[in-house]
């Protein structure tokens, strides 16, 4: 009696402790320190928001929001993971994605259900999501959606006596009015046409037909003759007229601050960097924003970035409950206040009444639906630099447009066949 009396209590103990060992998945039952890392200095205050607000809900935990600018980002996050301290949660961008994936550093996302029971990727525009999915697995959580845009300077286009651009324009109202505004001063230019393969060149480029790299990953398309085309029109804006600052000029004097400064009458731009407008008085009451002009059809670069966590994080179940407030509605309500538009459906109208009273918001919503993702694949990591090695010289005038886009073409190519 004694031998089964002992033996039970034993067998009651051992279940109570397997128990109070099993925490229910979802819960926050212990104290966790999280490191949230990102780049964006204009959505740090938006970040900071969101973290407190999940601390409120979950006070066994605290989120320490960790900036850096783009810069510094990339390397500093992979020293992080050689060196085993990455941070728990991390912004992501597409660039990076599949390479972090296949390198195994990413933690797996398909369980956030189990995290917040209201959590469904359905939530998120597809093709956002299709971003950050690998193998029919998810790694990030859609954070945002992007594109790109016109700025323009409203002084210089009423003085050059231009009607402000709308989304009828062209490619050829794009120079009959860089011509204009140009022709005001020796020091203006009716253009700002830098070296850019997202904020840049690269729409121009599905504008007319062509694409960077294929929908699958495959294969360039840098050397088709509409990409071809596109960019000896984007560069023809400094290499034979002066519609534009040329690449030595930018390398002097960034672009954005050279828009701030008056001296630009049209720049395309990330609807995420227009805070340096907005926050500049300078130019915050003399810009406003329009559709980029068509070429063969409407096109803008499209992109969106990426809640992540680090596969080696000491507290994935904390980690999966942040990433999954981050995703939620209210998490993505609390960040309007930024200058990113949340990726969450319906949550971007909210981000335009926000934004409607500095410029015309509305317009980047109607950009999105003509929006194109720039693309990448596993090799991107290598194509890239390769890419941005040849354009240089084309936008410095020591290789012609035709023999650097073949270049770019054959090389990249080899990178992704190889």
């Amino acid at each position: 009696m004694k031998k089964e009396k002992l033996g039970k209590i034993l067998l009651g103990l051992l279940i109570m402790a397997a128990l109070s060992g099993c925490e229910k998945k979802g819960s926050v039952a212990k104290e966790a320190n999280l490191v949230f890392s990102h780049w964006n200095t204009n959505q740090n205050e938006a970040m900071i928001a969101v973290a407190e607000a999940f601390e409120a809900q979950n006070p066994g935990v605290r989120v320490e929001v960790q900036l850096a600018p783009w810069s510094e980002y990339w390397t500093k996050l992979e020293a992080a993971f050689v060196s085993g301290k990455a941070p728990d949660t991390y912004a992501l961008h597409t660039n990076f994605a599949e390479s972090y994936v296949r390198n195994n550093v990413v933690l797996q996302l398909d369980d956030l259900k189990d995290y917040d029971s209201d959590f469904d990727y359905g939530n998120y525009p597809e093709g956002i999501t299709n971003l950050y999915k690998f193998d029919g697995k998810h790694y990030a959580v859609p954070k945002d959606m992007d594109c790109i845009i016109l700025a323009y300077n409203k002084e210089l286009f009423n003085q050059a006596g231009v009607a402000y651009p709308d989304g009828s324009w062209t490619w050829d109202d794009i120079n009959a009015a860089a011509d204009k505004i140009t022709a005001l001063g020796d020091d203006l230019y009716g253009f700002g046409a830098y070296n850019n393969p997202q904020a840049g060149w690269g729409s121009f480029i599905y504008q007319n037909g062509g694409y960077v790299i294929s929908p699958d990953g495959s294969k360039s398309g840098m050397a088709l003759p509409e990409s071809i085309e596109a960019v000896k029109f984007y560069t023809d804006m400094f290499l034979n007229s002066d519609r534009s600052p040329n690449a030595d000029m930018f390398a002097e004097t960034d672009r954005r601050a050279m828009f701030a400064q008056g001296k630009l009458g049209m720049l395309p731009t990330g609807n995420w960097q227009l805070t340096y407008f907005t926050d500049n008085e300078d130019i915050s009451d003399k810009f406003d924003i329009a559709p980029l002009p068509k070429g063969a059809k409407k096109a803008t670069i499209m992109n969106g970035l990426g809640w992540a966590g680090a596969a080696s994080t000491r507290f994935p179940d904390e980690t999966k409950k942040l990433i999954a407030f981050m995703g939620s509605r209210k998490g993505n309500e609390i960040a309007t206040i930024g200058a990113a538009i949340p990726a969450y459906n319906g949550v971007a109208q909210m981000w335009v009444e926000k934004h409607s009273d500095i410029y015309d918001a509305e317009i980047i919503l109607e950009s999105l639906k003509n929006g194109v993702q720039y693309g990448g694949s596993l090799e991107k990591p290598r194509w890239e630099p390769v890419m941005f090695d040849y354009m240089d010289k084309i936008f410095l005038g020591q290789m012609s447009v035709e023999e650097g886009m073949k270049k770019i073409g054959e090389e990249m190519d080899a990178i992704i066949n190889g």
